[in-house]
């Protein structure tokens, strides 16, 4: 019997021979973007990323975001292998809406075209009425949208009324769990913040750090988000073991964001259960459909009077922090959190489309 396709698009930035490079290296997670190489058995999968950085499709790409905020040239360099595939299931908006204008404008009715949302119906609203009503030419394409967090679905089901909408809880590697810390963080943070979402709220935690009389407080991005000084560090982590010991030694993680849909900070808070430690979150984007608040402290959006005395509290009672990580470690393994589990979920939700739609 002939496996399904699944044809996995994502960035035209993003190269897969050098994520497989960084995965050796130690700097990746897992050996494929977005741990695609998790893929249940049952599906054969490619995995489609960048090609040369100065090459036509790379430059028609960067073009297109420019003007249409989403990536034609990508859809367009892998146009073969696309229609080869039964199911193309795309990482973001920039990538999906390429493919489906490029399918609208040539007729091309399979194969099953997925898209996962993350910023474009929160911000419908701010684009022109001529790129909305491109976006919508290339929508109606769209066979199943895919969000990480119900807020963004229900979105999605007010925008897009005629189209198939399911929320996928998300999954980060377990080899958060798996992963021996090093030794390299001395001395260890009190407290932690990790990425750079367009949606974090660097300001209320830059209040809330100050209330709180300025505790050592480590950055992990690779942008400058706030000013160094003797108590607070911004430095990138060159590989997973770094991360790890990060999480594991900091006495508190917080993910201070702003109201958005898209669960933003989930990466964190997941590697964070997977790796063990205790957390301060926003309750905002979706973020508490994946924790209670037994498991993650939520604090109200833009409040750094409540974030500083969320977080005081949990540095002042280290039996309170040891419960908060144990209750943390046993979600994500109850509520199976992983890549594996998620490409299992997306892949269930593919098979459970009608049969008309999958041209079976």
């Amino acid at each position: 019997m002939t496996l399904p396709h699944l044809s996995i698009l994502v960035a035209s930035e993003l190269r897969t021979e050098d994520y497989a490079s960084r995965y050796e290296a130690g700097a990746a997670p897992d050996r494929a973007p977005y741990g695609a190489n998790h893929v249940p058995g049952g599906w054969h999968f490619s995995v489609l990323g960048g090609g040369d950085p100065n090459g036509f499709a790379a430059r028609l790409s960067r073009l297109s975001k420019r003007l249409l905020v989403f990536d034609v040239g990508q859809a367009l360099s892998h146009l073969r292998d696309l229609r080869r595939s039964e199911y193309v299931y795309c990482h973001s908006e920039v990538e999906y809406l390429g493919v489906g204008l490029v399918f609208r404008l040539l007729g091309i009715r399979r194969p099953v075209l997925v898209g996962q949302t993350i910023w474009l119906f929160a911000e419908w609203s701010k684009h022109p009425k001529w790129l909305q009503r491109i976006m919508r030419f290339a929508l109606a394409r769209v066979d199943l949208f895919v969000a990480n967090a119900e807020p963004n679905a229900e979105a999605g089901r007010a925008l897009v009324s005629s189209g198939r909408h399911r929320y996928v809880p998300f999954g980060v590697s377990s080899v958060f769990a798996a992963t021996s810390p090093t030794d390299d963080v001395e001395p260890a943070p009190r407290l932690l913040s990790v990425g750079n979402d367009r949606a974090r709220d660097w300001r209320t935690l830059e209040q809330a750090h100050r209330l709180l009389g300025a505790p050592s407080l480590r950055i992990a991005s690779n942008k400058k988000i706030l000013a160094d000084h003797d108590a607070v560090e911004t430095r990138a982590t060159t590989t997973v073991a770094e991360l790890v010991s990060l999480y594991r030694s900091a006495e508190v993680t917080v993910v201070s964001v702003t109201p958005n849909l898209h669960a933003s900070g989930i990466t964190t808070l997941l590697e964070l259960a997977a790796a063990g430690g205790a957390a301060v979150a926003t309750r905002a984007g979706g973020l508490d459909a994946y924790f209670s608040d037994d498991e993650v402290l939520f604090v109200p959006a833009a409040d750094p009077e409540a974030l500083a005395t969320a977080i005081s509290s949990l540095l002042d009672d280290p039996e309170e922090r040891r419960r908060r990580s144990e209750r943390l470690a046993a979600a994500f393994q109850e509520r199976q959190y992983t890549t594996a589990a998620y490409w299992r979920r997306v892949t269930e939700a593919l098979a459970e489309l009608p049969s008309r739609v999958r041209g079976a």
